[in-house]
Protein backbone atom coordinates (compact mmCIF):
# COMPACT_ATOMS: atom_id res chain seq x y z
CA UNK A 1 0.00 0.00 0.00
CA UNK A 2 1.42 3.17 -1.00
CA UNK A 3 1.07 6.53 1.51
CA UNK A 4 -1.26 8.93 0.61
CA UNK A 5 0.68 12.34 -1.13
CA UNK A 6 -0.67 15.32 0.72
CA UNK A 7 -2.27 17.86 -1.65
CA UNK A 8 -0.80 21.33 -1.25
CA UNK A 9 -3.05 23.96 0.27
CA UNK A 10 -5.09 25.66 -1.70
CA UNK A 11 -3.62 28.78 -1.99
CA UNK A 12 -0.11 27.71 -2.74
CA UNK A 13 0.98 27.13 -6.40
CA UNK A 14 2.73 24.17 -7.26
CA UNK A 15 5.66 26.21 -8.12
CA UNK A 16 5.82 27.73 -4.63
CA UNK A 17 5.09 24.81 -2.88
CA UNK A 18 8.28 23.27 -4.09
CA UNK A 19 10.10 26.11 -3.49
CA UNK A 20 9.15 25.79 -0.02
CA UNK A 21 10.13 21.99 0.03
CA UNK A 22 13.06 22.80 -1.35
CA UNK A 23 14.04 25.29 1.43
CA UNK A 24 13.22 22.62 3.85
CA UNK A 25 9.53 24.62 4.96
CA UNK A 26 6.62 22.16 6.36
CA UNK A 27 3.77 23.00 3.93
CA UNK A 28 1.68 23.41 7.89
CA UNK A 29 4.22 25.61 8.72
CA UNK A 30 3.92 27.42 5.48
CA UNK A 31 0.17 27.07 6.03
CA UNK A 32 -0.05 28.15 9.65
CA UNK A 33 1.72 31.80 8.13
CA UNK A 34 -0.58 32.39 6.06
CA UNK A 35 1.75 31.95 2.91
CA UNK A 36 0.02 32.10 -0.22
CA UNK A 37 0.92 32.59 -4.02
CA UNK A 38 -0.08 35.97 -5.53
CA UNK A 39 -0.39 37.47 -8.96
CA UNK A 40 0.76 40.70 -9.73
CA UNK A 41 -2.39 42.26 -9.14
CA UNK A 42 -2.70 40.82 -5.41
CA UNK A 43 0.83 41.44 -5.25
CA UNK A 44 -0.09 45.44 -5.57
CA UNK A 45 -3.22 45.14 -3.62
CA UNK A 46 -1.35 43.83 -0.21
CA UNK A 47 1.75 46.07 -0.64
CA UNK A 48 -0.51 48.99 -1.00
CA UNK A 49 0.14 49.88 -4.93
CA UNK A 50 -1.81 51.58 -7.36
CA UNK A 51 -0.43 49.40 -10.20
CA UNK A 52 -0.07 45.95 -10.71
CA UNK A 53 3.76 44.11 -10.38
CA UNK A 54 5.25 43.14 -12.89
CA UNK A 55 5.79 39.17 -11.22
CA UNK A 56 3.88 37.25 -8.70
CA UNK A 57 5.10 35.82 -5.95
CA UNK A 58 4.84 34.22 -2.41
CA UNK A 59 2.93 36.88 -0.24
CA UNK A 60 4.19 36.89 3.72
CA UNK A 61 1.75 38.25 6.07
CA UNK A 62 3.71 39.31 9.44
CA UNK A 63 1.90 38.58 11.94
CA UNK A 64 1.28 41.34 15.08
CA UNK A 65 -1.20 44.12 14.80
CA UNK A 66 0.64 46.30 12.22
CA UNK A 67 -2.14 48.66 10.36
CA UNK A 68 -2.38 48.16 7.68
CA UNK A 69 -1.11 44.54 7.84
CA UNK A 70 2.29 44.30 6.91
CA UNK A 71 3.32 42.17 3.95
CA UNK A 72 6.33 41.16 2.50
CA UNK A 73 6.15 39.21 -1.40
CA UNK A 74 8.93 37.29 -2.25
CA UNK A 75 9.08 37.56 -6.53
CA UNK A 76 8.71 34.83 -8.65
CA UNK A 77 10.79 36.45 -11.74
CA UNK A 78 13.17 39.76 -12.06
CA UNK A 79 16.04 41.14 -10.74
CA UNK A 80 14.35 42.31 -7.36
CA UNK A 81 13.95 38.90 -5.19
CA UNK A 82 11.30 40.85 -2.35
CA UNK A 83 9.03 44.03 -2.54
CA UNK A 84 7.72 45.13 0.74
CA UNK A 85 5.76 48.37 1.72
CA UNK A 86 7.27 51.06 0.21
CA UNK A 87 8.03 54.20 3.09
CA UNK A 88 7.47 51.46 6.18
CA UNK A 89 9.72 49.96 8.34
CA UNK A 90 10.42 46.43 8.01
CA UNK A 91 9.25 45.10 11.18
CA UNK A 92 10.83 41.74 12.79
CA UNK A 93 9.24 38.18 11.25
CA UNK A 94 8.30 35.89 13.90
CA UNK A 95 7.45 32.65 12.35
CA UNK A 96 3.94 30.85 14.23
CA UNK A 97 5.32 27.81 16.63
CA UNK A 98 6.12 24.62 14.88
CA UNK A 99 5.52 21.41 16.79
Amino acid sequence: MTAAVASPPRCLSNAHVELLRVRGIPLDLAEAAGLQSADGTLVAKVLGRSEPVWSGGLAIPYPGKHVPPYWRVRLDSGKVRYLCPEGRAIPVYVPPPSE
